[in-house]
């Protein structure tokens, strides 16, 4: 068993990830690596298009921007992170957007009230 508090490349064969909190379980997940390539690009990966995330602190937001920024064509990981948004201002009071596949440099990121 390890904590990882920071990026991990993947190991091989099947993974657990476990959410403790207050040393309570939430939650338990069996994760196994895909068995081969997603298939074809979905039909919007090249389209200049909003992309907005929420999280607790500026920090996170802006490396969730980042992370849809460099990895523009992938669009069901930003469709994952972008769920975050839809989640209420008391748990993740951070707001952030960017404009993928775009040339402007344009990213904010703003506190709720």
């Amino acid at each position: 068993m390890e904590i990882v508090g920071r990026n991990t490349p993947l190991p091989p064969g099947l993974i657990g990830v476990t959410t403790i909190e207050d040393s309570v379980t939430h939650g338990h997940v069996i994760l196994k690596p895909p068995a081969g390539l997603a298939g074809p690009p979905h039909s919007a990966s090249r389209d200049k298009r909003l992309a907005v995330c929420a999280g607790r602190t500026t920090e996170t937001v802006e490396s969730m921007l980042l992370c849809m920024k460099k990895h523009a064509d992938n669009v069901p990981l930003q469709a994952m992170i972008q769920e975050t948004a839809a989640t209420g201002p008391k748990k993740l009071p951070y707001r952030g957007y960017t404009v993928l596949n775009s040339e402007a440099q344009a990213m904010g990121i703003k506190v709720g009230e």
